[in-house]
């Protein structure tokens, strides 16, 4: 990789380096690793929606830095925090886990040419959460291995997700559908939460949608993926629930 191409890593990753079948011969992510216990939000794909509103409120973010919406599951109500990771750094039993964590230490990063314009797509690593195993992801000739090969697949699953979801929300935002709210919150301690800068999805205007707009929505498996974003919502309170527990067990 060019020494001048920089990599600014996702959120809850450290340094990011290109991915080298000779540097990183021989090494695989840690066990157990932990990632995301500082993290109040979540990136997710639509093909997630469904899985993850049985848990987290799903919500509509502005990112500014691209101009364009982004949609996230929320993990607490507080920044630094995420109350489904346990002290260990482990996310708790029995709730989905998004593939934004699961991919971990790994990512997609686009390299961009002169204009602008995405050149190519480069597979890289957090190295800090590399060591050395005896089931390495790139054996000690510099082949990818079986268990690169399962995770390649993911990235590249993972990629396509993403690249729907930002067409779902690009939708979203064409068709006036988004709307800013906040959530606050109390517990009994006398402790206060306040969420602000999140969007959620009009069901007003969605009502109001022509049926040919309705019917392109549900034809992209769109229309069910807002209604998983909207009966998310009602997992605020569960995340007040979950915070006052853990504030009272501190």
């Amino acid at each position: 990789m060019n020494d001048s191409v920089r990599i600014a890593p996702p959120p809850g990753y450290g340094a990011l380096v290109a991915l080298d079948r000779t540097k990183h011969r021989g090494l695989a992510p840690r066990n157990p690793l932990p990632f995301g216990g500082k993290l109040n939000a979540l990136y997710i794909t639509g093909t997630e929606f469904p899985l993850a509103a049985r848990y987290y409120p799903i919500v509509f973010v502005k990112d500014s830095g691209r101009d364009a919406y982004v949609s996230m599951v929320v993990t607490a109500l507080t920044a630094g925090e995420n109350l489904f990771v346990d002290e260990a750094g482990q996310w708790v039993r029995d709730v989905y886990v998004p593939a934004y964590a699961r991919r971990y230490p790994f990512c997609v990063a686009q390299v961009l040419d002169d204009g602008g314009e995405p050149r190519q797509n480069l597979i890289c690593v957090d190295e800090g959460a590399l060591e050395r195993s005896d089931k390495p992801l790139i054996d000690a000739r510099g082949e990818p291995t079986e268990a690169w090969h399962a995770i390649d697949r993911f990235l590249t699953e993972m990629e396509g997700a993403r690249l729907h979801t930002e067409r779902l929300c690009r939708a979203l935002e064409d068709l006036d559908l988004l709307e800013p709210f906040e959530a606050q919150a109390f517990v009994n301690d006398g402790g206060k939460f306040h969420l602000k800068n999140m969007y959620r999805v009009t069901e007003e205007r969605l009502r109001k949608l022509s049926g040919d707009v309705l019917e392109e929505l549900v034809a992209n498996s769109d229309l069910g993926r807002v209604y998983a974003h909207l009966l998310s919502l009602d997992n605020f309170k569960f995340l007040v629930d979950r915070a006052a527990t853990r504030r009272a067990t501190a």
